[in-house]
């Protein structure tokens, strides 16, 4: 029997916590195709996420532990904190305000195992569902699956961000887990895992649903409290994640190129919701045939607006 660690960053989960570890729980498969524990890493919390959490395995005991911290850092140092503390064979990285269908755990390990994959990804979807119902939801059997064996190209093709991801424990330690410069893991966890990996998967249907408050199906906007709601929180961390790869990864002459052309994409993102600003308008579409020379030529100028970029979150120095 396979076992997976479930790791989730926790940061003022206590309104959805419950829901979403009911969610996990509650798995097709779970004690016979499989066993889980789970590990919770609280970044700071203000609220009583760890006393809901805490609670919730009083009542319905499972393998599991938390691990406070005093300063909050931020998602991406907290997964690889759990990351590191995990002992499965498996780990399944996952949001705690979030709700997991009856059988994804069941279904993304079918695909591990059947296409000999290093780790797979689900899609996520909105819902307006109240979260016992979006918990009841099912992928179709047997999942529709995508398999490369050139996970950065897919990834990267495939715009694989907040990943929802079951990878060998090896893998994802291999891969250093996230960028923990980068305060939000998004991207950076889906591309250092797919530089360490050799065959990587997809399931193309919803494998994490996200509960839409009644504020945000009026609006269609996502709330204040979630980091996708900050903007320029995303160019910045984009751009950073990107550029570090450039910086740190044995990469092919087509891979930098890539990453090249995904890092100075931010800036011009950034930049054009100040309004036109004609020269990196130019600078982005020379960035189309040649992203390793704009970028080179650019990247004192893109290092210090970024840095100077405001309403931005930052991992603290001590935390990294």
């Amino acid at each position: 029997m396979k076992s997976i660690s479930i790791v989730l960053a926790v940061y003022n989960k206590a309104a959805f916590l419950r829901d979403t570890l009911a969610s996990l729980r509650d798995q097709d498969g779970a004690g016979t195709e499989f066993q889980t524990d789970f590990i919770l890493v609280d970044d700071a919390s203000r609220d009583d996420s760890i006393a809901v959490a805490e609670a919730f395995f009083r009542e319905y005991p499972a393998p599991f532990q938390v691990m406070r911290n005093a300063q909050n850092a931020g998602p991406s140092v907290r997964l690889n904190q759990g990351l590191r503390a995990a002992t499965g064979e498996l780990v399944f990285v996952f949001d705690a305000d979030d709700i997991a269908p009856r059988n994804v755990l069941s279904s993304m390990l079918q695909a591990l195992d059947r296409e000999q994959l290093d780790y797979v990804y689900g899609r996520s979807q909105k819902t307006p569902l109240p979260a016992a119902a979006a918990a009841q939801q099912r992928l179709p059997q047997p999942p529709p699956l995508e398999c490369s064996d050139d996970p950065l190209r897919f990834t990267l093709e495939r715009g694989i961000v907040l990943p929802i991801v079951l990878a060998r424990r090896d893998i994802a330690l291999k891969s250093g887990g996230c960028d923990a410069t980068v305060f939000v893991q998004d991207e950076s966890l889906a591309l250092r895992l797919a530089l360490a990996a050799r065959r990587a998967g997809l399931l193309p249907h919803a494998c994490r649903y996200v509960l839409l408050t009644e504020a945000e199906q009026r609006s269609g906007a996502p709330s204040a409290q979630h980091l996708s709601a900050n903007v320029p929180q995303q160019h910045h961390d984009q751009y950073l994640t990107y550029t570090h790869l450039l910086d740190q990864a044995v990469l092919t002459p087509p891979q930098r190129r890539w990453l090249a052309r995904k890092a100075v994409s931010p800036w011009w993102k950034s930049v054009r919701r100040q309004g036109l600003h004609p020269l990196v308008l130019l600078a982005y579409l020379l960035s189309k045939p040649l992203p390793l020379l704009v970028l080179r030529l650019a990247r004192g100028h893109l290092d210090r607006y970024f840095a100077g970029l405001p309403n931005v979150r930052r991992v603290p120095p001590a935390a990294e």
